[in-house]
């Protein structure tokens, strides 16, 4: 990809609502590898936070009797 290339994925990323990573990421996946290159650059810039989300929530579930768990309501 040259850099004009990505100057322009970038500002279609800008111009598009939502997040920037996501939309380039998947454009850029299926410039280089179709349909499976878009799944998986998407899913490679999402995973990092969905797991260390659910990560998280499996802590707080775990700990839901504490009592500093309960004064997060």
């Amino acid at each position: 990809m040259t850099t004009q290339e990505f100057n322009e994925t970038l500002a279609m990323g800008n111009a598009l609502p939502g997040p920037i990573a996501t939309k380039m990421a998947g454009y850029i996946g299926f410039q280089e590898g179709g349909y499976i290159g878009s799944f998986i650059a998407v899913f490679a810039t999402v995973a990092p936070s969905l797991i260390l989300m659910i990560a998280l929530m499996g802590l707080l579930y775990k700990f839901r009797t504490s009592l500093q768990v309960k004064r997060f309501q």
